[in-house]
């Protein structure tokens, strides 16, 4: 792995298909690949095609894009929301890039803050630096405590040192 994308050996039955080459970072990307390749098996979709189009795929919007690199600051945007693929998206920056690592998050939903809260309070915990901010509702209604705030209390009260809310102007 590194940060151009990953590059793997597809195995079946414990026979080598062939070699994989991924423009997108991290072990999830591999096991999203691996998916589409069993499917395209299945299929008997030749494997030259399989990987024609796999290593065409660069990615969709706000999914691990790279936005820029101000300033020598690298800038990813990706819209994970599950506390599974925020830590899949820190895995694969960990896994790409030797750099300390900030994360800017907006908890999506009252409701999925408040179902996954305890999940997200160790989502977060290969980021050197968070900062939170208020939920955006998507038409949800707040719900009493669930919130970004309340995320960040617990997500300090859990032992992140450096931890930061925003509170956004009204």
């Amino acid at each position: 792995m590194s940060s151009s994308g990953v590059e793997f050996t597809a195995l079946h039955q414990g026979q080598s298909l062939g070699r994989l080459r991924l423009h997108l970072p991290g072990r999830h990307s591999a096991t999203n690949a691996m998916a589409a390749v069993a499917v395209a098996f299945e299929l008997e979709i030749p494997f030259k095609q399989v990987t024609d189009a796999l290593g065409a795929f660069t990615g969709i919007h706000r999914r691990f894009e790279i936005k820029g690199e101000p300033n020598g600051i690298l800038v990813i945007d990706d819209y994970g929301h599950h506390p599974t693929e925020i830590r899949a998206t820190i895995g694969a920056i960990r896994d790409s890039w030797k750099r300390p690592l900030t994360v800017v998050f907006q908890p999506h939903r009252f409701t999925r803050t408040r179902d996954l809260f305890d999940e997200f309070l160790t989502a977060f915990e290969g980021a050197d630096r968070l900062v939170l901010t208020e939920i955006y509702p998507a038409g949800e209604d707040p719900i009493p405590g669930a919130t970004g705030e309340a995320l960040y209390q617990a997500i300090k009260r859990k032992g992140h040192l450096d931890v930061q809310f925003v509170l956004q102007d009204r």
